[in-house]
């Protein structure tokens, strides 16, 4: 008997680079999610926008729409 399998992948990191300067950020899911006041749900939804600040340069920028890696 063969049965079907599900893999849950459990997300770690938040990656995206600052379209001003190019500096990337990486951040661990879990203060991601603290920092910018959202729970899970909100994140995955495609139509959250969240605005960001580069703690680089200080460019203000959307972020909107993702891709799982």
């Amino acid at each position: 008997m063969s049965v079907n399998f599900q893999i849950v992948q459990t997300p770690e990191w938040i990656l995206y680079n600052c379209p001003n300067c190019g500096e990337e950020h990486e951040w661990h899911y879990e203060d991601f999610l603290k920092y910018y006041n959202l729970n899970s749900d909100e994140l995955w939804d495609i139509a959250t926008t969240i605005e960001v600040e580069c703690q680089d340069c200080g460019f203000n920028f959307t972020l909107s729409g993702y891709e799982m890696d």
